[in-house]
C-alpha cells in the first residue's frame, strides 16, 4: 500500500485512495439554460469512477438560475434539478466514489446574459438550500466554491473586498458570509454530511490564505480543496525544493499550518512520479486535465500502468471548448 491508495475517513464516509477528480466545468454539454444533467454528464463521472478514483467533485454547480458562467452550467436552484444529479451520484457510487457537489455563485464573474444585485442573506439561503438538494439527491457532501474570483471569494479577498460593515475589514469579517452557509449547511445537513471548502491559497498573498482558512475550519469544514485566489501567481514563491508547481505549493502551505484538517492541493498533476510527490505533502491529490485527458488516468496510476492519452499541457484547454479536440484524444 502506497500514500496514493491509503483510505481516509472524513465525516464517516472512508475515502478508499486519495486521487480526487476536482470541479471541471462540462461548458459544452447541456443543451439549454435549463440547468439539468444530461446523459453526457452521467456518463463523464462513471468513466472517472470507474477507474477507481476515490473522490469525485461534480463540477462548479450555481445556486441561482441567473448567477452563471455560462447559459448551460449545471444548477441546483430547484427541487427539479435533485432527480438528474442523483443520476451522476448513483453511477459513481456503483465503483465505489465519494461524491460532493461544488456549490457555486458567479458574483463579479455572471454571464452577461445573467445577473441582478440581491441581498446577501438571500445569497446565503441559495448556498444553504443548493447543498440541502445536494443531500436529497444522495451527495456525501458539498464542496463551497471560495476561490477563483467568485463570489465567496470577492468576499474574503483583502485586494477585492473593501467593505465596511460587518462583511469587510478584518479575515473574520471577510469570511463571514462563507462561515455562515458552513454553520447554517452543518445545521441542516447532519455532521455526516461532508464540507468542502475550495480555499484561496492566495487572498492576495499566502498569508492572508492562511489567516482565512483558520475561519473555515472554525466553523466547521471537514476538509480544505486549496487553489489560487485573487493574488498574483509571481508572488508565490515556494521554497526551491519544492518539485511541483507553486499553486500545488499553496495547498502544502495551507496543510503545513493545519495539519488537522485533510487537505487537497491541485494543478499540473500528470504522472504517477507527481502523484507520489505531492501525496507526501498533502492528504489528496486532485487531478484536472490529466484526468480529462485519459479518462482511466487513476487506473493507469493504481495499476502502474502507462497513461494511454497522456494530457500535453495545452496552454488553453482544448478539452474545455470540446472534448474532441484534445490532442491527447486523438493520438
Amino acid at each position: 500500500m502506497t500514500l496514493i491508495t491509503t483510505p481516509i475517513t472524513i465525516a464517516g464516509h472512508t475515502i478508499k485512495n486519495r486521487i480526487c477528480m476536482p470541479p471541471l466545468v462540462c461548458f459544452g454539454f447541456g443543451n439549454d439554460e435549463s440547468g439539468f444533467v444530461v446523459q453526457k454528464n452521467v456518463e463523464h463521472y462513471e468513466q472517472r469512477a470507474k477507474a477507481g478514483t476515490g473522490y469525485i467533485v461534480v463540477e462548479a454547480t450555481c445556486v441561482r438560475k441567473d448567477e452563471k458562467l455560462a447559459p448551460t452550467q449545471l444548477g441546483m436552484w430547484s427541487d427539479e434539478h435533485i432527480n438528474g444529479m442523483a443520476k451522476i451520484v448513483e453511477t459513481c457510487k456503483k465503483y465505489g466514489a465519494v461524491v460532493t457537489l461544488q456549490i457555486h455563485h458567479t458574483g463579479t464573474n455572471t454571464h452577461p446574459d445573467h445577473g441582478d444585485a440581491i441581498r446577501i442573506q438571500s445569497i446565503q439561503e441559495d448556498f444553504v438550500r443548493a447543498a440541502i438538494r445536494a443531500k436529497k439527491a444522495g451527495f456525501d457532501g458539498i464542496q463551497l466554491h471560495c476561490c477563483h474570483g467568485y463570489l465567496l471569494n470577492t468576499f474574503s479577498s483583502a485586494l477585492v473586498n473593501k467593505r465596511t460593515d460587518q462583511y469587510g475589514g478584518n479575515a473574520e469579517n471577510r469570511t463571514r458570509l462563507a462561515c455562515d452557509i458552513i454553520r447554517d449547511i452543518r445545521k441542516k445537513c447532519s455532521k455526516e454530511f461532508i464540507i468542502d471548502v475550495r480555499v484561496a491559497g492566495n487572498d492576495p498573498t499566502p498569508e492572508d490564505g492562511i489567516d482565512n482558512a483558520q475561519y473555515y475550519i472554525k466553523a466547521g469544514a471537514d476538509m480544505l480543496s486549496v487553489s489560487e485566489g485573487t493574488g498574483s501567481i509571481d508572488d508565490i514563491n515556494p521554497p526551491d525544493s519544492f518539485p511541483l508547481d507553486r499553486i500545488t505549493w499553496l495547498g502544502v502551505n495551507i496543510k503545513n499550518h493545519y495539519p488537522e484538517i485533510p487537505v487537497a492541493a491541485v494543478y499540473g498533476i500528470k504522472t504517477k512520479a507527481q502523484a507520489e510527490q505531492l501525496a507526501g505533502y498533502v492528504d489528496f491529490v486532485s487531478v484536472g486535465r490529466a484526468m480529462l485527458a485519459d479518462e482511466n488516468w487513476t487506473a493507469s496510476i493504481l495499476e502502474d500502468t502507462p497513461i494511454e492519452k497522456p494530457c500535453i499541457g495545452c496552454k488553453r484547454c482544448l478539452w474545455f471548448l470540446d472534448p474532441n479536440r484534445c490532442p491527447a484524444q486523438n493520438k
